[in-house]
């Protein structure tokens, strides 16, 4: 049985409109280290913070729910979903009924359910811009995704 991290984020204007970014970075927790196993990012012209961090989270369990055994993800290991978003953990974990983003919360829960049976999936926060390793790198991601949105935004209306 392995242990997995999945650190997930997302960038954006809190009142939405504005180009976003997501982010998601895989670590395998082994005895003595963490090492860093894929990460990928990417962004929304038009999108808002909540939507984001969703996305964050979505595209990373549907990359481990596809994928998983392309980096040595098997049955019976664990995987931590961790975020900065208490709305986004707990939407993600079941634990609100959504009002908004049902869409992004339809497509998580249908991943967390191939998960279901192989892997067990735990969800846990973590204060953003407090410092800690990974969610710091996942930020950067994210924020960069964003920035290189509204960089391709301005080269088209230039």
């Amino acid at each position: 049985m392995a242990r997995w991290r999945l650190y997930t984020d997302g960038s954006s204007h809190a009142r939405g409109g504005k180009p976003g970014g997501w982010a998601w970075l895989l670590l395998r927790i082994e005895a003595d280290h963490v090492k860093p196993v894929k990460a990928q990012s990417g962004g929304d012209p038009i999108t808002s913070n909540n939507r984001m961090e969703l996305s964050g989270i979505m595209m990373g369990i549907g990359y481990i729910a596809s994928a998983g055994c392309e980096v040595g993800i098997e049955d019976g290991d664990e995987l931590e979903v961790v975020s900065d978003s208490q709305y986004a953990l707990n939407m993600a974990a079941g634990n609100w009924n959504p009002s908004s983003n049902q869409d992004l919360i339809k497509n998580i829960r249908y991943e967390l359910r191939r998960l279901i049976g192989h892997v067990k999936v735990t969800f846990s926060w973590t204060p953003g811009h407090a410092g800690e390793i990974w969610n710091t790198r996942v930020d950067s991601l994210a924020t960069t995704a964003k920035k290189n949105i509204i960089y391709q935004l301005q080269k088209q209306n230039a």
